[in-house]
């Protein structure tokens, strides 16, 4: 499997992830730039298993390996969330520990290298339930909405501090 692959099946992972967790808030569906794509906006991942034409098997291998990656990517962000509000408490404190933060942020950086190796490993498992033509179909669904949604395609980001170069 081609980096562009993985790539793409990683974006449309997030999507579904993304679309998961705006179906489970029961908020009404949203139309995306443009006034929508077709129909498919807001309907969570039955739009891309629609797309995709994934089997029952497929769908079922594919909602379980993102369930299975929403809970431990929530489990390390709280992790994260803990640590964060440890080390902001601690730098707003009359006399910071440079041994606590420093900890503390060694532990933040070792939970962000756990995050991309659970995102790796999911592209990687979820490439492998799809064929040739899902993956090409893939492609093209995510080319359509590229920009579409705020984290995939056209999002310009500006680091973490808000300056700086766009990637």
């Amino acid at each position: 499997m081609t980096k562009k692959q993985l790539t793409v099946v990683f974006g449309a992972s997030m999507l579904l992830v993304g679309l998961s967790l705006s179906s489970a808030t029961a908020q009404p569906p949203r139309m995306g730039r443009g006034g929508g794509d077709g129909g498919h906006e807001g309907r969570g991942p039955e739009a891309l298993f629609e797309v995709l034409q994934l089997s029952d098997a497929q769908r079922e291998e594919w909602t379980l390996l993102h369930a299975d990656q929403r809970e431990a990517s929530r489990a390390l962000m709280n992790e994260m969330r803990t640590l964060r509000s440890l080390i902001k408490q601690e730098l707003e404190s009359g006399a910071p520990d440079a041994t606590t933060v420093g900890e503390a942020m060694i532990s933040v950086h070792d939970l962000e290298t756990e995050m991309r190796a659970l995102v790796e490993q999911l592209r990687e498992d979820t490439a492998a339930i799809l064929d040739d033509e899902q993956l090409a179909s893939l492609e093209a669904f995510m080319a359509s909405h590229k920009g579409g949604r705020r984290g995939f395609g056209g999002r310009k980001h500006r680091g973490r501090h808000g300056g700086g170069e766009e990637s």
